[in-house]
Parts: structure tokens; sequence; C-alpha cells
């Protein structure tokens, strides 16, 4: 579903060939419902599947919590240990 929209680009890289990639997609704004603690070592998808969150199969809707925390997330290098707190998208 991310990335369904998106069109393929095929770029040479010198050690494969080309690969076939997603183009780039702009990332959605999504109003906040909530924000969450979050554990260090907890991942995303266990979050999504919290009852008050998405609820049953919410990992399916995990890219969502990525979009709205992206800013976080790159501002700690991607360790998601680091962060504390999370937005959870309505």
């Amino acid at each position: 579903m991310r990335y369904y929209l998106c069109d393929d680009v095929t770029f040479t890289d010198y050690s494969r060939g080309d690969v076939i990639i997603k183009d780039r997609r702009e990332i959605p704004v999504e109003e906040v419902r909530f924000e969450i603690d979050k554990k260090s070592s907890e991942l995303l998808d266990e979050i999504a599947c919290r009852p008050e969150v998405f609820g049953d199969n919410g990992e399916i809707q995990t890219y969502r919590i990525f979009d709205l925390n992206i800013a976080a997330i790159v501002q700690n290098n991607f360790d998601l240990t680091k962060i504390k707190k999370v937005k959870i998208p309505k």
C-alpha cells in the first residue's frame, strides 16, 4: 500500500547492473491523534498492534507511524531505541 502508486525507477549499480526500485514519494501529512511512551526495546509494529493504536493486524499500518515520526527517526540516526515518545496518527 505504501508504495503502490509509486513508479518504478531503474538505475545502474556498477557492482550489480541494472536495479529497479520505487521512485520517491511525498510523506503524507497526518494529524496527531495522541502521543504514546515507547520503551527503548519496543518496535513500532508492536506499538501499532496495541488496542488503543490500530489493534489487531495493526502492523500493516506501521508505516503511518514511521511517516509521522520521520523527523525524530532521522534526528536519531534511525536508532529507534533513542526515541521515547511516538506520535500516533488519526
